[in-house]
């Protein structure tokens, strides 16, 4: 147009046309992964997903502090924490997959990365009540056991005084009062012994 001299018939009518034709500016990319969605939303429901998985790790650590606090976990306790655990394993799961499809250089992606990395897992402990009775099965093995050994020991003494008694051919009514008193012991000794044993859960 520079070119056309001045005073050129319509060369001032070109130039009004010419003016009238703006600049377009090429707006930024938005949808950098060409997914049809945009790279925002995509980091918002990244973002929703790992408050939702936030929300999952405190509701399990609040269950594991309140099932553990007695020291004791019975069966009950342990499926509830098992079903928050497989919860919280999900959220993280769904959590990790949105913001993979966060394209890199998402303004705000590393900020959920970080996040989204500092939650981490919780394991649930071994049930150790298996009865539910509030006493551990291991302290119920024990007085058992304990339960065993008197039961053992009285009767060997139960057959000590038989044969002491018994040795001369003889057996006296004092004698035989000694002796069915270590018997009633041992009887007493043994069906302490079962009652102990049977509150023991099967499988400890």
């Amino acid at each position: 147009m520079n070119n056309v001299p001045n005073g050129t018939e319509g060369k001032d009518e070109l130039q009004s046309r010419l003016d009238q034709i703006g600049s377009v500016t090429s707006p930024e990319v938005n949808d950098q992964d060409s997914n049809g969605v945009l790279d925002t939303e995509q980091l918002t429901e990244a973002q929703q997903a790992i408050e939702a998985l936030e929300q999952a790790k405190q509701s399990a650590d609040n269950k594991l502090s309140e099932v553990t606090s007695d020291g004791l976990i019975n069966p009950k306790e342990k499926a509830e924490l098992d079903k928050l655990v497989e919860v919280l394993e999900t959220a993280k799961t769904n959590a990790t997959e949105k913001l993979n499809n966060v394209p890199n250089g998402t303004a705000g992606k590393d900020a959920l990365q970080s996040r989204l990395e500092q939650i981490g897992s919780v394991t649930s402990p071994e049930v150790n009540d298996q009865d539910s009775n509030g006493v551990l099965d291991t302290e119920q093995l024990n007085d058992a056991q304990q339960a065993i050994e008197a039961a053992e020991q009285a009767k060997v003494a139960a057959n000590n005084k038989l044969s002491e008694i018994t040795s001369d051919g003889l057996v006296n009514p004092t004698e035989k009062a000694e002796l069915d008193k270590l018997v009633e012991a041992l009887e007493t000794a043994k069906t302490n012994a079962t009652e102990k044993l049977n509150n023991v859960p099967n499988g400890t």
